[in-house]
């Protein structure tokens, strides 16, 4: 079982005609998470129509409005089956073993180099396992050469 859950992370507003603060775009995500704690997530933006600013029933205050407001409009305008696929083929990727690599983990991430404790003369050995360290957290002890 997949638990969704929707991220409003901005939304743009404008003046127009008598109306203030309209809501033309949102940026949101969709996160998908299972039972095991794996996630997967759809990220994007949308345009909404401000097409039909006449009548003020179609007008919802700014103040007035929810997150559940933005949910459903953008639920009107994208097709939910294919949003939660793209959530449910990331999960998979994720089942399959294959790694997230976040900043701070790349190759060309400088190495961090951690003081030794104590001022405790490092020994060549230790200098060599840092400057060589091939374990892919990217961290080391002592000096490094450049």
């Amino acid at each position: 079982m997949i638990n969704y859950t929707w991220i409003i992370h901005t939304l743009s507003a404008k003046d127009i005609g008598d109306y203030s603060d309209v809501i033309y775009s949102a940026v949101f995500s969709k996160q998908g998470e299972t039972e095991d704690g794996l996630k997967g997530v759809f990220k994007s933006a949308i345009n909404f129509s401000t097409d039909d600013m006449t009548s003020s029933s179609a007008f919802t205050l700014f103040e007035s409005i929810t997150e559940d407001n933005i949910v459903s409009w953008i639920k009107a305008q994208f097709d939910q089956g294919l949003i939660n696929d793209f959530i449910l083929e990331e999960i998979k990727l994720l089942e399959q073993n294959n790694r997230t690599i976040n900043s701070g983990e790349f190759p060309w991430d400088p190495i961090i180099v951690v003081p030794p404790v104590d001022d405790v003369p490092l020994t060549p050995e230790q200098i060599a396992e840092a400057e060589n360290d091939q374990t892919g957290n990217r961290a080391g002890i002592g000096t490094t050469s450049t």
